[in-house]
């Protein structure tokens, strides 16, 4: 599973918790690490936090989509940042 989160606290929990179930994890720190360091040809799933500085994870939801068929993603953030989220652009 890969793991796209800016806080390294946060992807160091996520990454232990993902690891707990018995999945391999690989880390990046912003989207665009994640853009020019993954391989997508390699299937798996996608950890993405929604309120990544810079490319922000519904962007990178969308360029994942365009670049590959099949590829689950999950976005995560704290729930007193959604407010400031318009939902319709999930």
């Amino acid at each position: 599973m890969r793991i796209i989160e800016d806080d390294p606290s946060v992807q160091m929990f996520l990454s232990r918790l993902v690891e707990l179930a018995g999945f391999v994890t690989i880390n990046y720190g912003s989207a665009e690490q994640f853009m020019s360091d993954d391989n997508l040809a390699q299937p798996g799933c996608v950890l993405i936090d929604l309120m990544l500085p810079g490319l922000n994870g519904a962007d990178l939801v969308h360029w994942i989509g365009q670049q590959v068929q099949h590829e689950n993603s999950i976005l995560h953030t704290p729930p007193d940042q959604l407010e400031n989220h318009d939902a319709n652009s999930l």
